[in-house]
């Protein structure tokens, strides 16, 4: 019994150590990865207005 209480509380720390690494902000910038956002997605739905005039 002693053992499974061990490995259960060896669980728990780690998945807790786990989901604390999964909330770090992440290291790549994905604001340049999305093709349909920022800057660019703007540049071409004024372009897109500017064909429908």
């Amino acid at each position: 019994m002693r053992h499974f209480i061990a490995i259960a509380v060896l669980l728990g720390l780690s998945l807790t150590a786990f989901g604390k690494d999964i909330r770090l902000p992440p290291l790549k910038d994905w604001n340049g990865f999305f093709p349909f956002s920022g800057d660019a997605a703007q540049q071409e739905a004024a372009a897109s207005l500017w064909l429908l005039k």
